[in-house]
């Protein structure tokens, strides 16, 4: 009799929810073949088809014949239990006394090159494993940041919000506000709306305790391209650097040494016809720099008759060879893989330019990396966004007397912050606006509270009028939608840069 076969199991292999969650399945197999199905978890509970949960008594699916080619149910999983992680095991039996077999066996491992059960499919045995992972929720805050600490954005305050997700799993786009208040004293304009690639993560290495020099470098000022980290696994060339001991503007580079030698060419062409078609050939000898002459090869060329020759003046070619050339990023140790994912791996980094030696096992340092690609290095999250606006938030502010039959352009009002000399402007119900709305000349800029600003118009306002302040604020609200196609193993938080698109004063 035919073996009967069981090509696999379909299920989705993500992390389980912490909440829990129904997953159904799909057993593949070839008409009349017979498997069983057993799940266990790491508490020694077996899942009941019946009652649909884990118990410390023994239960599968037994004995099942595949009639269509495909047998489905589905697997309740619970809420996760506390904050350590659980794990099911699922194992696919085929009965041998029914003549069924599992498709043969074809393997796949991690890069740390351990087995990786989920993508393997097959088996030279009579059970198949897959195996599913729950973890706590990780939380994703969506912030703002100056990574280079621009003093007129010092003491910002902001409002991040907090996505909660599945450890590696996916979310939806989904919408999220961010709100940047100013200090006291600053305020705020915008440059141009924000991009996605205005996003950023960081990650801060530890430096190892020496540099690597590279093959003709100079270092007798102790000075060097080439640091050892703990771990490369979150790193990528592109990512700047800061930190105390960082030379300013550098950014994680490969690093190439070059040569050049002088050639001395003379070409001579003869110019011949063969039919209708002219053609020029070449015959040269080089004369190198290093000595003697290299005699490039000849064309095959085919010809009736000669109409004239040249010799072409002599001409010197400069070339360029890379002779020394450094990866900005090296891997130097085996990968460490936890649950299928690297999480550590001893390496080199190479900086565009040279740092002193004062860096060696400094822990404040910070690479930056920006946009989708980069945070996905840096965090392990995979994420897009989308239809981003800012916004300044209204400023207002009331007058605390009145000009009213005597027009002035010094006006006393309730407060100063968010408004900017030479740029903020004013109005209200009995602005004059008849030219354009009056600005803010002097009396602001970095002070708060009460004050007397000066208009670039003459105005007759009553006490206790409200101003309304364009151009600038105290605030800034950012909103958008994020998707996150993929969530990393830890909470992150990814900011976005407010150099690039806020004016802070």
């Amino acid at each position: 009799m035919a073996n009967k076969i069981i090509q696999g199991i379909q299920i989705n292999t993500e992390n389980i929810r912490a909440s829990g969650e129904t997953r159904p399945f799909t057993v593949l197999a070839t008409k009349d073949a017979v498997f069983s199905l057993e799940i266990v978890n790491n508490h020694d509970h077996y899942y009941n088809f019946k009652t649909k949960s884990f118990s410390a008594t023994r239960s599968r699916l037994n004995n099942i014949i595949v009639k269509n080619g495909n047998y489905k149910s589905s697997i309740s999983f619970p809420a996760l239990p506390d904050s350590n992680t659980d794990t099911y095991n699922i194992y696919l039996f085929a009965d041998g006394h029914y003549d069924t077999k599992h498709v043969a066996y074809k393997e796949a491992r991690f890069v740390d090159g351990s087995l990786d059960v989920n993508l393997s499919t097959g088996s030279d045995s009579l059970v198949l494993t897959k195996k599913l992972f729950q973890h706590a929720d990780v939380s994703l805050t969506l912030s703002a940041f100056s990574p280079n600490g621009v003093t007129a954005f010092g003491s910002m305050t902001v409002t991040a919000p907090v996505i909660t997700l599945t450890r590696g799993g996916s979310a939806n786009k989904r919408k999220f506000k961010i709100v940047i208040v100013s200090a006291a004293t600053r305020n705020f304009a915008l440059k141009r709306q924000p991009e996605q690639n205005d996003f950023m993560a960081f990650v801060s290495p530890t430096i190892g305790s020496a540099a690597i020099p590279i093959a003709g470098e100079d270092v007798s000022a102790s000075t060097y391209y080439k640091w050892p980290v703990a771990s490369v696994h979150n790193i990528a060339v592109g990512m700047f650097a800061t930190g105390a001991n960082i030379t300013a503007n550098s950014v994680i580079s490969d690093y190439y040494s070059t040569s050049e030698f002088t050639s001395l060419v003379e070409t001579s062409y003869t110019k011949t016809t063969t039919g209708e078609t002219e053609t020029a050939q070449p015959t040269s000898r080089v004369s190198s720099s290093y000595g003697g002459y290299i005699q490039p090869s000849t064309q095959e060329r085919r010809t009736l008759k000669t109409v004239s020759s040249k010799t072409l003046p002599r001409e010197e070619i400069t070339t360029t060879v890379y002779d020394v050339f450094e990866p900005g990023v090296q891997a130097t140790g085996d990968p460490l893989v936890t649950n299928g994912v690297v999480t550590r791996q001893a390496g080199n980094i190479v900086f565009s330019l040279k740092q002193a030696d004062a860096l060696k096992e400094d822990t404040d340092v910070r690479l930056y990396g920006y946009g989708p690609g980069m945070i996905n290095i840096a965090s392990g999250y995979d994420v897009t966004f989308s239809n981003l606006k800012a916004e300044l938030n209204l400023r207002t502010v009331t007058t605390t007397s009145s000009t009213i039959g005597s027009a002035s352009t010094s006006v006393a009002v309730s407060g100063r912050g968010g408004i900017r000399d030479g740029l903020s402007t004013v109005n209200s119900i009995n602005i004059d606006d008849s030219t354009a709305l009056p600005t803010v000349s002097s009396g602001a800029g970095t002070v708060s509270g009460a004050g007397t600003i000066v208009l670039s118009a003459a105005q007759e306002l009553e006490s206790g009028e409200t101003l309304t302040i364009g151009n600038t604020s105290k605030t800034v609200t950012v909103t958008g939608e994020i998707e996150v196609k993929k969530a990393g193993i830890e909470n992150f938080t990814i900011r976005i840069d407010v150099e690039k698109f806020i004016d802070a004063a």
